[in-house]
């Protein structure tokens, strides 16, 4: 054989490729679609070298689908980690994790988060915009009225219970007993009845929210108190379990997340198996590129694991099949009658 058919037998199946996701989808469906036109078409040439070339063929594109399928499997798991549905505590504890570095920035994400899947819109992610101060405080007030479930909160509430009694007290001692029974809706008849309420009061026996207690002025306020009386990253997993969670959950629920889900792991099942016969192995890669296809949001996550942005275009030009007319040349030449 002359270096003239090596070289074109080495370009049907040397498809070049940077390693690159994108360059290996091009690679998948040009080999997927070469070794299929081997095997169903006419050859005009003899069955030994139709033979090597299948052979070549099958081994590129095997290659190709490992080096896909090991960023899928990297895909789908983060995927079914951020989506934890029945695991909220695994499904904050994902979210946290992208902002941990900076408190401040992590409390605008959660609160544009929240602000989205309860009210339907976006917010600022501006730090200093106005509207996140009061929704702030609507999630401030919705987890001191679920404190049972935030742990960060417990050392916070008892400082907020003591500077209560101190301004009470005080009060105590600017008014006369009547005129603090007055303000304060009580009937003692001596200040000492008042003074002994003051010092054992609790805070189901306290008339207001918690929250009201907390006089802050906007988040950076709140950070840099409260960071010396809780556990701020406790409290940004706790927001996102115990707030975001339940709103993310009814938006994404009515949408289809519970089948969306159960699909994408009996996919990333059968991605994790290792599967010898090549056509069952491409037709679980292909499987998951569509549903990758399918999923805009796992798009995403390919993107961002890749480094690479237009996946899902790059997928829409491969599936219309604009790649084959220059596929059939190459598969003319070594003798395949398309």
């Amino acid at each position: 054989m002359n270096w003239y058919f090596k070289t074109i037998l080495a370009q049907l199946w040397e498809v070049e490729s940077s390693g690159s996701f994108e360059d290996e989808l091009f690679r998948i469906y040009e080999l997927e679609y070469k070794l299929h036109m081997l095997k169903e078409k006419p050859f005009s040439g003899l069955p030994q070298r139709k033979e090597n070339i299948i052979k070549k063929v099958e081994e590129n594109f095997r290659d190709a689908l490992n080096n896909i399928k090991k960023r899928l499997i990297r895909v789908y798991r983060e995927w079914l980690d951020s989506h934890a549905i029945t695991e909220p505590g695994q499904w904050a504890e994902k979210r946290y994790e992208h902002h941990q570095d900076d408190i401040e920035l992590g409390l605008i994400e959660i609160i544009n988060e929240y602000y989205e899947y309860q009210y339907g819109t976006k917010l600022y992610k501006d730090k200093n915009h106005a509207s996140n101060d009061s929704v702030f405080r609507e999630i401030i007030n919705k987890a001191f009225n679920n404190i049972e479930n935030f742990t960060s909160l417990q050392y916070l509430k008892d400082v907020l219970i003591e500077d209560y009694k101190e301004y009470t007290l005080k009060d105590l001692a600017s008014y006369d007993l009547t005129g603090f029974n007055e303000q304060h809706g009580t009937s003692f008849v001596e200040a000492e009845q008042a003074e002994e309420y003051i010092d054992n009061i609790t805070e189901e026996q306290l008339n207001m929210d918690l929250s009201d207690i907390l006089v802050v002025e906007d988040i950076s306020s709140f950070v840099s108190m409260a960071q010396d009386f809780m556990d701020m990253n406790q409290f940004l997993k706790e927001l996102y379990q115990y707030i975001v969670f339940p709103v993310w959950y009814a938006h994404w629920g009515e949408r289809g997340i519970d089948d969306t889900r159960k699909n994408i792991e009996q996919i990333f099942s059968k991605l994790l198996q290792k599967n010898n016969n090549l056509g069952e192995e491409s037709a679980t890669i292909n499987m998951a590129i569509n549903a990758v296809h399918q999923t805009g949001e796992m798009l995403d996550y390919i993107e961002d694991e890749s480094e690479e942005r237009g996946i899902g275009e790059t997928l829409s030009e491969l599936s219309e099949g604009t790649g084959v007319p220059e596929w059939n040349k190459d598969l003319s030449t070594v003798g395949v009658q398309v």
